[in-house]
């Protein structure tokens, strides 16, 4: 109320004409203010034509009114940012659901892909086995080829040389 009245007086100081004194009798007072103060304040308000001073009560009620457009700007952007952290919240939640569902999603795939992984090692080890054993049954097989190869043609030679042998007689 103090601060108010101080910047009443400030506002109305700094205007460069004297302001209109208020009629000095309690019933003049509170029916000029009635109806005067308030008839001076929206005549005020409607545009002045040339410039005057200012009552006290103009004064007052052009602070009032930025006080309260003030008030109303800071109240407008506070909802107006409330709203938009809001939204952002919500795309947010949204957006973590999405990330758990794929998560879950990928988690059980990736599960099923290790199990099918270690299934395909199991039988590779398994096979990797019999392909060794195998392969050895077949080296051996081929050098036991080899060997009966080289046998049957050793003996067709000394077969053929005996042959010879025999028609040079």
């Amino acid at each position: 109320q103090d601060a108010l009245s101080t910047l009443v007086e400030e506002v109305v100081s700094s205007l460069s004409t004297p302001v209109v004194q208020r009629p000095s009798s309690p019933l003049e007072s509170s029916a000029a203010a009635q109806v005067d103060g308030q008839q001076e304040c929206r005549e005020t308000a409607v545009a002045p034509a040339a410039p005057r001073s200012a009552t006290w009560c103009e004064a007052s009620q052009s602070i009032n009114n930025a006080l309260e457009a003030k008030q109303k700007l800071a109240r407008q952007a506070v909802l107006s940012k409330k709203a938009s952290l809001q939204q952002q919240a919500q795309k947010l939640a949204q957006i973590q659901a999405e990330v758990d569902k794929i998560e879950a999603h990928n988690k059980s795939e990736i599960d099923r892909m290790r199990a099918t992984v270690e299934q395909y090692n199991r039988s590779m080890v398994a096979l990797e086995r019999d392909v060794h054993l195998k392969k050895e049954r077949m080296v051996r097989a081929t050098e036991e080829y080899v060997d009966s190869e080289e046998k049957l043609a050793e003996l067709r030679h000394e077969r053929q040389a005996l042959e010879e042998q025999l028609m040079g007689l």
